[in-house]
């Protein structure tokens, strides 16, 4: 949308609904940020922003209430380096969430029927059940993934009671997931009957299967050594990997910020909605609201170095990261 605000106030058109692309975006590399993604998922910091800014001072992004609507997977907010930068009533989603969901519309010992959200993209190969995003301009999905794996997680959510909890591992798993399937059928679209290969396990009805990779390409924004940060009635209804990430920033105000699911999910972030590393003066939040991760609601702390090599004849040291998803 745009880049490089030296100065100036965006005043976006009010309501407006502004569908970004993968294609669309600012695509850059070398901005790395914390705990996020392994040097494996993204081993050159890079980036698809809808909204960039390096440099600079006195940037305004009057939202006036337009939504950015995400396609594939972006960090829609990038700004590094600004002093004195306000986003404001704006609204960020995904027309394809990168997280999945399933609820359980009836069930008896070893079988439940499951209804699937017209949004949540699936196929079914082989009696097996794969989560897929929208397809790009050449044909291929943004992504895919299957309902379990190596690199997926799974949680179910309890809508009556408001309880998310893990669930548990089978015999293979390395990680929280949907127990082994013996079949998955098409009863009609979006309707799916599946058997588990355990026939002792029932889930009530209502019950929402909540699936998501576990990699971190993307996050839901970064802030990169700014200072004198605000964002204001911003909400954010779908995010990839992290939530908001604040790193290196000073002094941030958070008023209003609203990261709720979109209508009809119940998940909204992967991980922590507001992720503090390495910041310094006061951070300010109020007014906020954080509902659908499976992570922290808010995470401050710095960074863990390692001394690994000194150099007495010019006093210096060498000193090495300590966490696996900070680096670069």
């Amino acid at each position: 949308l745009f880049e490089n605000l030296n100065g100036k106030t965006v005043a976006l058109e009010a309501n407006k609904i502004y569908r970004v692309k993968p294609e669309d975006c600012f695509h850059f590399f070398g901005l790395y940020c914390s705990n996020t993604a392994f040097k494996s998922e993204n081993p050159d910091g890079e980036r698809f922003a809808a909204a960039y800014s390096s440099g600079g001072k006195n940037i305004t992004i009057e939202g006036n209430n337009a939504i950015i609507e995400v396609s594939g997977i972006i960090t829609p907010l990038v700004f590094t380096r600004v002093k004195n930068l306000t986003v404001k009533d704006l609204r960020i989603d995904y027309v394809r969430p990168t997280m999945s969901e399933f609820c359980v519309i009836s069930a008896e010992k070893g079988k439940i029927r499951v209804k699937i959200a017209d949004e949540f993209l699936y196929e079914i190969q082989n009696g097996k059940l794969f989560w897929v995003g929208e397809k790009d301009e050449t044909g291929k999905e943004y992504f895919r993934y299957p309902y379990k794996g190596d690199g997926v997680l799974s949680q179910i959510f309890n809508p009556q009671t408001g309880k998310l909890k893990m669930l548990p591992r089978g015999e293979n798993d390395k990680m929280p997931s949907v127990p082994d399937l013996e079949s998955v059928t098409e009863v009609q679209n979006g309707v799916l009957d599946i058997v588990f290969k355990d026939k002792t396990l029932t889930f009530p009805v209502g019950t929402v299967f909540q699936t998501r990779s576990v990699a971190r390409k993307q996050v839901g924004g970064i802030f990169d050594e700014c200072k004198n940060l605000t964002l204001q009635n911003v909400e954010i209804n779908a995010m990839n990997g992290m939530g908001l990430v604040f790193q290196n920033c000073d002094t941030v105000r958070l008023n209003g910020v609203k990261c709720v699911p979109g209508k009809g999910r119940t998940i909204c972030c992967n991980a922590d909605f507001f992720h503090f590393s390495g910041c310094k003066g006061k951070i300010t939040v109020e007014n906020c609201t954080a509902i659908g991760a499976h992570d922290d609601v808010i995470n401050v702390h710095g960074t863990h170095l390692q001394i690994v090599e000194q150099n007495p004849d010019d006093k210096s040291i060498i000193v090495k990261f300590r966490n696996a998803a900070s680096w670069g």
